[in-house]
């Protein structure tokens, strides 16, 4: 788990930093879940899953991991512009203040749980 979460923390200093210059929700989650799904694949098929290369390469998993990730990172993209802008029509001061932060934070659970079940089962099954 520590691999994942220095991914989060990663995909989320990114997520951060974009959201400085203004940039919409949705867009800096996809550009930071890129960066963090790319540390965790390349750190865990090293450090966490036994890597099994019956039918796949690694150069070949990781093309199918980025593929899945894309999938999940727009439908979670698409969550965290919703919350966002749910957030941001609350009467809630600090909730419409960090309403980005706080909609990232609320996805994360489920695209980290998803994303586990799917590298384990693309390096240690296929």
């Amino acid at each position: 788990m520590g691999i994942s979460g220095i991914g989060w923390l990663i995909d989320f200093g990114v997520f951060t930093v974009l959201g400085l210059f203004g940039i919409p929700s949705w867009i800096c989650n996809i550009i930071s879940s890129l960066c963090g799904v790319t540390f965790v694949f390349f750190v865990s098929t090293r450090k966490t899953f036994e890597v099994s290369l019956k039918r796949l390469t690694l150069k070949q998993k990781y093309l199918v991991y980025v593929l899945f990730e894309i999938m999940v990172i727009l439908v979670a993209s698409r969550f965290v512009g919703l919350l966002d802008t749910t957030f941001k029509g609350l009467d809630i001061g600090l909730l419409q203040k960090f309403s980005a932060i706080a909609a990232k934070i609320c996805v994360t659970p489920f695209t980290m749980f998803i994303n586990f079940i799917f590298m384990k089962i693309l390096t240690e099954k296929i």
